[in-house]
């Protein structure tokens, strides 16, 4: 991937230079008779000669239904047009089904129609669909027994007073750390994601969520795992509608201690969990819409 002699921008490498595309997904076929194929997730450390397999990655997993087919892990039955490739995670231990769509002669049908936001161009429609998300990692839905944290930061070692930020710890396809951005600090709501107060912010806040969830025995334990729990600001939309199909939170995730550019998968799973579940912060959002 090009992390070799911790190089910061991956130039002897295919890594790009971000953590959102320095990832390895190795796939084998499985032993498992209800499986097809096992999938093992690998985050590349950008600039660091490291790799962290604690945690799944949901844009990684779409690509292993149709490489599997492309490869032959997989065989279509003559004259299909969609396929259903089950996925065994093995760093969660946890099982995806993805349905592929086919050209009806065994190959993927990779020109379509479907949109997805963010994307301008069109493609075949992946559907991904996690079994049994819930306590991926850790083994329980709220790994810290509540659907509602107060997580205290001590804003001495960041140069700033310190602070309590509410949050949901939910752990469905992967851990993450949900924060009531409304309860950050000022000098962060009121800076850009990417900047050096706002990242520390953002991994003080992750750190002290991964021991909360177990994941982690201290904050130095938490700082070596740069991938797990995964941390994501939520807040309300700026304006209320009544609309239905109106925008209902506002998502700010990072990855490796980076903005992440979009949103992770899994972490859409995790939300979409929260919102059904009374008690969480996000479920309380959407509501008071």
């Amino acid at each position: 991937m090009g992390s070799k002699n911790d190089d910061l921008g991956q130039i002897d490498g295919v890594g790009g230079a971000t953590s959102v595309t320095s990832k390895v997904a190795v796939v084998s076929p499985s032993a498992r008779p209800d499986v097809d194929v096992d999938y093992t997730f690998v985050q590349v450390a950008v600039g660091h000669e490291t790799i962290d397999l604690s945690g799944n990655c949901g844009n990684m997993c779409s690509g292993v239904g149709p490489f599997a087919i492309q490869e032959g892990l997989v065989v279509p039955p003559p004259g299909a047009h969609s396929l259903d490739v089950r996925i065994l995670n093995t760093n969660t231990n946890r099982c995806i089904i993805e349905t592929v769509e086919l050209d009806g002669y065994g190959q993927v049908r990779e020109a379509g129609s479907h949109f997805i936001p963010g994307v301008k161009s069109p493609g075949s429609e992946i559907k991904v669909a996690f079994l049994d998300p819930a306590g991926s990692v850790t083994g329980k839905l709220f790994p810290s027994g509540r659907r509602i944290d107060q997580i205290i930061v001590d804003g001495e070692e960041l140069e700033i007073p310190s602070f309590t930020v509410d949050a949901t710890l939910i752990d469905a396809a992967n851990p993450f750390v949900v924060v009531d951005a409304r309860t950050l600090p000022p000098s962060v709501r009121d800076t850009a994601p990417g900047t050096s107060i706002s990242l520390r912010v953002a991994e003080a806040i992750r750190q002290r969520g991964a021991v909360l969830m177990g994941l982690a025995s201290d904050l130095e334990d938490a700082s070596r795992t740069r991938g797990t729990p995964k941390i994501a600001y939520v807040s309300p939309p700026d304006h209320k509608s009544p609309d239905p199909n109106a925008l209902a939170i506002k998502v700010l995730a990072y990855s490796m201690g980076k903005p992440h550019p979009t949103l992770q998968l899994t972490g859409g799973v995790c939300l979409a969990s929260a919102t059904v579940l009374e008690g969480t912060y996000t479920e309380s959002t959407i509501n008071d819409r």
